[in-house]
């Protein structure tokens, strides 16, 4: 396993960190056991993955819960990376953000706010600090609160010993900005979304800050929620209202279209002995500012084939090649769905026809950008 420091912090992290959305649970995934869980955080450790990314809404504290029972004994050989932000158990304080499992989730970083939930992370990772605390969201809505108010809430829990580092995640740019600049407590890094199917975010701003300013890019959904370890059948069918559901690459028989690009890779799985996930992983390890990579995974073999990305260094061409084929695949499929219904969209309007949008994550703006 490869380490690597993280931004401009004293902490030297294996380039390939554990994700523990899915472990979490909830309707959004499908049913797991908490000992293989548990089994599978501590395989991570066993194979020198010391980077482990949770949050408090993950199975509503049940993520956090197991990672803390999995690294009981091994707190100082771990670097754990939770949020905050998003409250679930009641207070109704800040923004309503969505509901889900008989839940209403509220995005609150007022300092009254945070000073309950980094209580509630303590506690359920059963430690007296968290290395890497980030935002989970934010919105310019004042009900959230600021980022001042949010930055210097963070540098007095620093001072408490509560917490070692900020990072953010799912931020536009002018937000990490101002985060990173708006005190002395500065970020370490941010999570961003990016895979070989889906990578717009590299040619924006966000990326050239974060190198600019030798802050680390966190990649999560390396393996487009699975999709490219190639272990769904040609037709699967993804679960309603599963996280799966909101990506357009699971649906009306996409999964064959993306098994078979994945077939051409395996000249690249042979030569480096790897998994197509591992293969994907080491893609996004190998763009510009993607210092460490956040993958799922929920049984202990996954994290073996996906720990093989850090010995994968993949060759300029073989990183072109893989960004070419994903690249037409995208744009005879998802980008020419994505103009079709641009079209309709805008003649049901020129009509003034009355349009209905229905789907997670599908609105006008993604329509018509």
């Amino acid at each position: 396993m490869k380490y690597r420091k993280i931004g401009k912090t004293d902490l030297s992290s294996s380039c390939i960190g554990l994700g523990t959305f899915e472990i979490g649970g909830s309707s959004w995934w499908d049913e797991l056991d908490d000992k293989k869980s548990i089994r599978t955080i501590q395989a991570a450790l066993d194979l020198g993955v010391n980077f482990i990314d949770t949050a408090p809404v993950y199975g509503y504290g049940h993520s956090e819960q197991l990672v803390g029972r999995a690294i009981k004994g091994y707190r100082d050989k771990v670097i754990i990376a939770t949020k905050v932000g998003e409250e679930f158990i009641g207070y109704n304080e800040g923004r309503f953000h969505y509901h889900h499992d008989g839940k209403n989730v509220y995005t609150c970083l007022t300092k009254k706010a945070i000073f309950r939930q980094i209580e509630d992370s303590l506690r359920n990772l059963d430690t007296d600090y968290i290395d890497i605390y980030s935002p989970h969201y934010f919105f310019d809505d004042t009900s959230i609160g600021s980022i001042e108010e949010a930055m210097d809430t963070f540098l007095i829990l620093k001072k408490q010993g509560k917490i070692r580092y900020v990072s953010v995640s799912n931020m536009t740019y002018e937000h990490l900005k101002n985060f990173n600049e708006v005190n002395d407590m500065g970020i370490c890094g941010m999570q961003l979304f990016c895979n070989v199917l889906d990578h717009d975010i590299l040619s924006s701003n966000i990326v050239k800050y974060l190198v600019e300013n030798g802050l680390s890019a966190f990649g999560i959904n390396s393996m487009a929620k699975g999709l490219l370890a190639g272990v769904f059948p040609d037709d699967y069918q993804v679960k309603p209202g599963s996280e799966r559901s909101e990506s357009p690459w699971f649906l009306d028989g996409m999964t064959a279209k993306v098994n078979e690009m994945l077939r051409s890779w395996a000249p690249l799985c042979e030569k480096y002995s790897a998994s197509t996930s591992a293969i994907a992983i080491a893609w996004t390890l190998a763009q510009p500012g993607f210092t460490h990579i956040m993958a799922g995974a929920v049984e202990p073999e996954h994290v073996k084939a996906n720990a093989n990305a850090s010995d994968i260094e993949l060759e300029p061409q073989e990183i072109t090649f893989l960004t070419n084929v994903a690249e037409k695949l995208k744009a005879e499929t998802i980008d020419c769905e994505r103009e079709n219904a641009r079209h309709t969209f805008e003649k049901l309007a020129k009509d003034r026809i009355p349009v209905i949008l229905w789907g997670a994550g599908v609105t006008a703006d993604y329509i018509l950008t």
